[in-house]
């Protein structure tokens, strides 16, 4: 277990091809992305990442943002619906709708609804077979034999991967548009200008959804958990949002003006790192800070115990987005804090993450008043990503002003 910055600098960047993810990762990991790009390892690996990279380039972000915010103002309208029913919302399920529903809109365009909620109920069908742990037993029962797991991953299969090819189908025969993430992966090429294949195409796209909306779901869950019980906290954030988004829909270029709801997002994703673990294993023998290493040595870091060391963070346990203002950060490790993994590796939709949560979370916020329901203490569940151990109710109440009210909608 490595949890001091200059060795997680070392494994994870420095000496990171000594560090590959290792058979035990992909084997977790497998039936929900295949050999896609978390999984992938060497050369494959580094032309996929030079592949993909352009398709979450900065330039693109606008176009996602509309996205963003028309589904964004969809959740508002239930949630007007619940506020005048009094009735609690769960969190996580609002969260994970919203979530599924943008990256599915963002990936596929515009595909009908009627063949996209198959997909996406297929996508939590399988994120709910996934178990980390069960890998480390030493008895595995191979994939051809029909357990009921097995059964319900092929059913879920069944769904996603036609669908999938049909849109990589339909995508090459309209041409290069740009007008989703679908298309750009077809169409992404490189430097020997050959394209991904059929098989790698399904498996890239099928780790963006599986991975990108699981994290930003949690993410987003433990926000609204975090504001519901600090009121002070949720009420700044409030008006920083009702400033902005007054008189205008926010957008990729309306972020730069909310620095303190970027430090909400960072403080949460300090707290709960949806990527919470990362494991890797040493390809040949090694020292880390005198230690030595042997070849085969599976290396586990963890952001959630690494965000939490008093060493290295102030009252860490404590909820205060103010940490992360410029003054309190200027000598912070830089891999003290990283809730997006670090290195060659690190999290390629991290850029897509940290435009959607901000502005979900600017919406949501100017729009509503939260009252955390009494539920008892919420703590962390390590599955793929950190999820709360048990559903999070809120009363939600409209704000007197804000984004519900303002004259855009």
């Amino acid at each position: 277990m490595v949890n001091e910055p200059e060795f997680i600098k070392h494994v994870l960047q420095d000496n990171h091809p000594n560090y590959a993810k290792g058979p035990l990762y992909r084997r977790a990991l497998q039936p929900l992305i295949g050999n896609g790009l978390p999984s992938s390892e060497g050369a494959f690996w580094l032309r996929q990442r030079r592949m993909m990279q352009p398709a979450f380039l900065k330039q693109h972000h606008e176009k996602f943002a509309s996205t963003i915010v028309s589904r964004t103002e969809q959740t508002i309208a239930a949630w007007r619906k619940a506020a005048a029913a009094q009735s609690p919302i769960d969190v996580r399920k609002h969260m994970m709708n919203l979530s599924l529903g943008i990256l599915l809109k963002t990936v596929f365009g515009r595909e009908p609804a009627e063949e996209v909620d198959p997909v996406g109920r297929a996508f939590l069908a399988i994120q709910n077979e996934i178990n980390l742990v069960s890998v480390f037993n030493p008895i595995q029962i191979p994939d051809f034999v029909p357990t009921p797991r097995r059964l319900r991953l092929n059913a879920a299969y069944r769904v996603i991967h036609p669908f999938i090819q049909r849109i990589v189908d339909d995508r090459r025969r309209g041409g290069a548009n740009e007008e989703d993430l679908a298309s750009l992966l077809v169409f992404a090429r490189d430097d020997g200008s050959e394209g991904m294949d059929d098989v790698q195409l399904r498996d890239e796209i099928m780790t963006i959804i599986a991975t990108g909306h699981d994290s930003v779901t949690e993410a987003l869950t433990w926000a609204l958990y975090l504001l519901a019980c600090h009121p002070d906290v949720s009420n700044r954030l409030a008006a920083e949002g009702i400033a902005v988004t007054a008189n205008e829909k926010p957008s990729a270029e309306s972020l730069c003006r909310l620095p303190y709801t970027a430090m909400v997002i960072q403080e949460t994703l300090r707290l709960y790192p949806p990527i919470w673990g990362l494991m890797r294993q040493a390809t040949n023998p090694d020292v880390i800070g005198g230690h030595h290493i042997p070849a085969g040595a599976k290396v586990v870091t963890s952001p959630f115990s690494v965000h939490r060391l008093p060493h290295l963070w102030h009252a860490p346990e404590h909820f205060w987005p103010e940490r992360f203002a410029p003054e309190h950060s200027v000598n912070r490790h830089r891999f003290a804090y990283f809730p997006f993994g670090a290195g060659p590796r690190q999290c390629l939709g991290g850029s897509f993450a940290l435009l959607e949560m901000p502005i979900v979370l600017a919406m949501l916020v100017s729009a509503f008043e939260f009252e955390l329901n009494d539920i008892g203490p919420v703590r962390p569940l390590p599955r793929v990503t950190l999820k709360p151990d048990r559903c999070i109710l809120l009363t939600v109440r409209e704000r007197r002003t804000g984004f519900a009210q303002s004259a855009m909608v």
